[in-house]
């Protein structure tokens, strides 16, 4: 771990987060490019439970979120939106799928 690591994930604490849930903070691990795992407690200035909403307000100058990068791949070519600490990584999460019964 360097000390570039830890100063690069504490500037995450100081940004207005837009957060995707009713909880004013949320908690998040980021993978560092030596290695260095960090988990940082996040205050979120604006809540809510869409994706799309999150990605309007910070569109709109309010905040920063947390965005798949499939879904804004454009927005980041056009230089709408910018990375944020590019060299790291967030934790790998799960991804459960609930679909209807094929026969019903």
């Amino acid at each position: 771990m360097t000390a570039d690591d830890t100063l690069q994930a504490s500037q995450l604490l100081k940004l207005d987060w837009i957060g995707l849930h009713l909880e004013r903070s949320q908690h998040l691990t980021v993978l560092g490019p030596s290695g260095v795992q960090q988990r940082l407690r996040l205050e979120t200035r604006i809540s809510c439970n869409n994706i799309l909403a999150a990605r309007q307000f910070t569109l709109a100058g309010m905040g920063v979120s947390l965005q798949p990068v499939p879904e804004v791949r454009e927005l980041l070519a056009r230089g709408e939106l910018l990375p944020l600490l590019p060299d790291w990584q967030l934790e790998p999460i799960g991804l459960h799928i609930v679909t209807p019964r094929r026969d019903a």
